[in-house]
């Protein structure tokens, strides 16, 4: 055998070690997928209540289809008014608690495991319905666990804002540009949460259909529960879809990059009521649960 076949050999055998470790790992990261849907989920779902209570509430300036009140939906203005356009003018703020609407709501519950108390305030700038109208949502919501004791910490209230800007309105459909900024959720029992900030486009349906849902798609960031981050894009040819008597999303695609790895497409179903949902990445297609 010659001196330079012996010199290969090894580093063939390396190589070919290499080769086969490559084809065995595969990147299956789907912690950041499953973080992402179960912190935008409860933020769109808490969305959907308040905008169907803003629809609801007389002088809000709302153009949308109404149905009759349901309790659970109830705004109490604390200041300003809505005489729109007057002197003297007052731009009003509601609230609406939360411990309220979640025991009529359950599609905003964390699967029976965590939970939100606490008060939101929502103030508008004008009409719901003017093109421009902003709505600004805040608050000192913070989760529970077990419908027990709160977590205080500042860590763990649910976001600072949430900030709406009418783009259209008519009687079926309302659509808005969504800032929200630091959305945070509980995703263990050790405490442990995750971050969120994003900016979608949204589109909301009217309270007066049988099932209202939220569609939206733009782009977000976060961190997932372990202290990984990433990057979420979602086109506007495959929105997320949010139903209201959904506890999932039932459709739609996302583009999540963790920090670290490679781009995945996370695939939420194909309008389904369901939690599968399947991740894309290497060419490799993986099924998995969403939580």
């Amino acid at each position: 055998m010659s001196k330079n076949l012996l010199f290969l050999l090894p580093f063939c055998v390396w190589m070919s070690a290499c080769s086969k470790k490559s084809i065995a790992e595969v990147d299956n990261e789907s912690l950041s997928a499953i973080d992402y849907s179960t912190q935008s989920r409860g933020v769109m779902a808490l969305l959907s209540g308040i905008h169907q209570a803003l629809i609801y509430t007389p002088g809000t300036g709302a153009n949308q289809t109404k149905v009759a009140p349901l309790p659970c939906y109830t705004l109490v203005k604390v200041s300003g008014d809505t005489l729109w356009g007057k002197a003297g003018h007052i731009n009003p703020t509601y609230s609406i608690s939360i411990s309220a609407l979640t025991a009529c709501n359950p599609e905003i519950l964390d699967a029976g495991r965590q939970n939100q108390i606490g008060d939101l305030f929502i103030t508008l700038t004008d009409k719901l319905q003017t093109i421009g109208a902003i709505t600004i949502i805040k608050g000192n919501a913070a989760w529970i666990k077990a419908y027990g004791e709160a977590y205080t910490d500042e860590r763990y209230k649910f976001c600072d804002s949430m900030v709406l800007k009418t783009t259209a309105s008519d009687a079926n459909m309302a659509k808005f540009d969504l800032a929200i900024v630091n959305a945070k959720r509980i995703q263990d029992i050790n405490g442990n949460f995750s971050l969120m900030n994003a900016n979608f486009k949204l589109s909301s349906t009217s309270a007066g259909t049988n099932d209202p849902f939220l569609s939206f798609y733009g782009a977000a960031s976060g961190t997932n529960s372990a202290g990984l981050s990433y990057t979420v894009n979602i086109g506007e040819s495959s929105p997320i879809i949010k139903s209201k008597t959904c506890y999932y999303y039932k459709s739609g695609i996302a583009e999540l990059i963790p920090s670290g790895f490679k781009s995945r497409n996370i695939d939420f179903g194909n309008g389904n009521c369901d939690d599968d949902a399947k991740m894309t990445v290497n060419g490799n297609t993986i099924a998995f649960k969403l939580k």
